[in-house]
């Protein structure tokens, strides 16, 4: 094993950590897209915290292709779903 620590954590533990990075995932939506923000709050979720954690992943919104491409235009090609700004982005895959 290359990272024990990363690799060998109970399951209990691993849903720990990734239920904390969900919601901490849900706020940086909420607080930086209205794109995302708007999808959430009309799927029924007001707020990061009303959308809870990884048990209630099922319940969120899908994002579709169409709806990313129907916020790009040529002047913004990120579209409205980008939650940071330019001067953060570093590599787009």
């Amino acid at each position: 094993m290359l990272a024990p620590e990363v690799e060998t954590p109970s399951w209990a533990e691993q849903h720990e950590v990734d239920d904390a990075g969900y919601r901490a995932q849900l706020r940086y939506l909420f607080e930086r897209s209205a794109f995302y923000r708007e999808k959430l709050v009309a799927a029924g979720f007001s707020s990061a915290e009303a959308a809870g954690g990884l048990a209630g992943i099922t319940q969120l919104p899908l994002t579709e292709k169409r709806e990313i491409r129907a916020t790009c235009t040529p002047d913004n090609p990120f579209g409205a779903h980008l939650c940071a700004t330019p001067s953060e982005i570093v590599r787009i895959y």
